[in-house]
């Protein structure tokens, strides 16, 4: 191989190992920074966001992350074309050989690549279309050209050791890459999730834990409902709050105190069925009465003398009164 044939295949690699190291690092950034870069975002057709930042994370062949497999071999290429200049004869001749050969497996890479992008992502990107180019570059002059009679035995034991550093190069992207990747949606996670235990925003003497909910337990919206279900008004609220606060509503959160049978309802999961038709609940009152002493000291404590009461965060209603008015003060207060 002459030197302008070898200078041209270490330019070729060269770029090659510069946009899969490109396509290395922005595979595995956080998707809220990849979204802020746009020089690599041309439209639909062009938008390495779509198809590398979303999909190329996921692209494996054989269990084999695709993008620090293609940077591994053109660093496999450019150490073997690196290291071809320094020596002479069967040993350059062999390592130049073995780096053309290596285009080829990785052509068939860089081809599947654009394949997914086609019918996964439906976009691909600039460096994706550049680095197969340069791939079936590679290969194309090694078939036009031929190796010339290289030895590839030739190589001797360099090869081998090459061949296993650019293997702990490609896992090395891989680790690093995922890990930030990993670090990033844990942060993530970490910042927008809500709280596992919320300290009462008030009246922290009342218990919360054990009786009947609805609507979420942490919400910043919360109302203190003291009901008697004998009576038409308490039962009427009740049936008001099963409208206005569906399943895991996350804007409100109201607790219905009114004795065993509700406490019971709210242990068996079936407080909404309760609520509606005030059938019975299975289980022995008795086994909830101290949660029932509990409610009876709280609404001492907070003075409730007269049925229904609603208690929010800086105000309360008793007597007869609209839940929907009593859910749209305490929105206001929180």
């Amino acid at each position: 191989m002459t030197r302008r044939d070898h200078a041209l295949l270490t330019l070729l690699v060269g770029a090659g190992l510069a946009l899969t190291l490109f396509q290395c690092w922005y595979v595995y950034l956080p998707p809220t920074r990849a979204a802020k870069i746009f020089f690599c975002q041309y439209g639909e057709d062009l938008n390495c966001f779509e198809s590398l930042n979303r999909h190329g994370a996921s692209l494996r062949v054989f269990g084999i992350p695709v993008f620090p497999a293609l940077a591994g071999i053109f660093f496999f290429q450019c150490a073997l074309c690196g290291f071809a200049w320094t020596v002479a004869g069967a040993v350059r001749e062999a390592w130049l050989g073995i780096a053309r050969l290596a285009s080829f497996p990785a052509a068939g890479l860089a081809i599947y690549v654009l394949l997914s992008d086609y019918l996964v992502a439906k976009t691909t990107s600039a460096s994706a279309i550049l680095v197969a180019l340069l791939f079936l570059a590679i290969a194309t002059l090694t078939v036009l050209q031929g190796l010339q009679g290289a030895r590839l035995r030739a190589g001797g034991r360099w090869t081998v050791g090459i061949a296993l550093a650019a293997v702990l190069f490609g896992f090395f992207l891989y680790g690093t890459g995922s890990a930030r990747r990993d670090i990033a949606r844990v942060l993530l996670e970490r910042e927008t999730r809500k709280p596992d235990v919320l300290w009462p925003d008030f009246a922290p003497f009342v218990p919360r834990t054990g009786f009947a909910t609805l609507g979420d337990p942490l919400s910043e919206t919360e109302v203190l409902l003291f009901v008697d279900l004998t009576q038409d008004s308490s039962r009427a609220l009740v049936r008001e709050a099963l409208q206005l606060v569906p399943e895991a509503n996350a804007e409100v959160c109201v607790r219905i105190y009114g004795g065993a049978e509700l406490i019971l309802a709210q242990h068996h999961g079936r407080l909404r069925e309760y609520l509606r038709d005030l059938a019975p609940p299975p289980g022995d009152p008795a086994s909830v009465g101290f949660l029932v002493e509990r409610q009876e000291r709280a609404q001492r404590e907070l003075q409730v003398t007269e049925l229904p009461t609603a208690v929010w965060k800086g105000d309360r209603r008793t007597g007869a009164f609209a839940l929907r008015d009593v859910l749209a003060a305490a929105a206001t207060r929180r």
